[in-house]
C-alpha cells in the first residue's frame, strides 16, 4: 500500500481520525507522517503549515476559567457570565440540542455541565441543598 500523500513510498503509519462521528483513515510513509504531525488536520498537505489561530481567539481561550461553580438551577445568563462567553453562544448550543430557552430561563445542573464541557470548562455543583 502506498502513502496517501506522496503516492511513492510504502505506507508504514496508519492514521485514524474521528470527527463528528465520521471516521477517516490515512496510510502514510514515515517521512510524510513526520512532516504532517499528529495535530495537523487531514485536509492539509504535508510541508504546509496551517494558518495560525487569530490572536483574539487565543486571548478568549486564555481568559476562560478551568472550572466554574454552578448552582442548580442556574440561569443561562449567569452560566454565560461564568464561562465568559456571550449568552447567545450558550443559547445557540442549547438550540442545537433542541432546547429553546431565553437568557433569563433556568437550566438544571446536568444541562449546565454539558454546556460547560462544550466550552472546555469543568462544572462544580454548589447547590444549597
Amino acid at each position: 500500500m502506498l502513502c496517501h500523500f506522496c503516492h511513492e513510498k510504502p505506507a508504514t503509519v496508519s492514521l485514524t481520525v474521528v470527527v463528528h462521528r465520521k471516521r477517516t483513515d490515512r496510510n502514510l510513509c514515515k517521512s510524510c507522517a513526520e512532516t504532517t504531525g499528529p495535530l495537523l488536520p487531514l485536509g492539509w498537505t504535508p510541508g504546509i503549515t496551517p494558518p495560525p489561530l487569530a490572536p483574539e481567539f487565543m486571548q478568549r481561550l486564555m481568559q476562560r476559567p478551568a472550572e466554574v461553580a454552578v448552582t442548580d438551577p442556574v440561569t443561562i445568563r449567569a452560566l454565560a457570565e461564568a464561562l465568559r462567553v456571550p449568552p447567545f453562544k450558550v443559547i445557540s448550543l442549547l438550540v442545537r440540542h433542541r432546547i429553546f430557552l431565553s437568557a433569563d430561563r433556568t437550566i438544571d445542573f446536568a444541562t449546565a455541565s454539558l454546556v460547560c464541557a462544550h466550552f472546555g470548562v469543568a462544572a462544580r455543583n454548589v447547590s444549597c441543598w
